[in-house]
């Protein structure tokens, strides 16, 4: 985007990027909510049932693999979540000024790692290790 896209942008587009960089934000953060439910509520049954005499170790595998491909679509979708939330953060940064003194004091702070990265990342990331661990456990027991 050269110079002259950013001064045609009018009051309106601006707020229409505006509002679908925040629709964007809380789609993001919605993902996060329902992986995390989804993939507590599967860890909780497996250590329910892990409890159990009767539970078959096919049974358990099943869910731990299904918890586990749940993660990995978790990942992917949180990956591609944050690129777009990126691509519309610079495109908001070199349309708004306002915003982009903003991340430029964000920038100077001692908070190096985005938020948006552990989300999308980091916490996907511990859930595929503890599937993994559970697995795991299950094989060897």
């Amino acid at each position: 985007m050269d110079e002259q896209d950013i001064k045609k942008m009018s009051e309106d587009q601006l707020n229409r990027l505006w509002q679908h960089r925040s629709d964007v934000v809380f789609i993001f953060n919605n993902f996060v909510n329902y992986f995390l439910v989804s993939e507590s509520i599967l860890l909780a049954v497996v250590g329910m049932l892990i409890g159990k005499p009767i539970t078959s170790k096919p049974l358990l595998l099943s869910i731990v693999t299904l918890g586990l491909a749940l993660n990995l679509v978790w990942i992917y979708i949180q990956g591609k979540q944050l690129f777009i939330m990126k691509v519309l953060k610079d495109k908001c940064k070199q349309n708004m000024p306002e915003y982009k003194a903003t991340l430029n004091l964000w920038k100077a702070s001692r908070w190096k790692i985005s938020n948006g990265w552990l989300l999308a990342y980091l916490i996907p990331s511990v859930m595929a290790v503890v599937w993994l661990i559970v697995f795991t456990a299950i094989i060897v027991a």
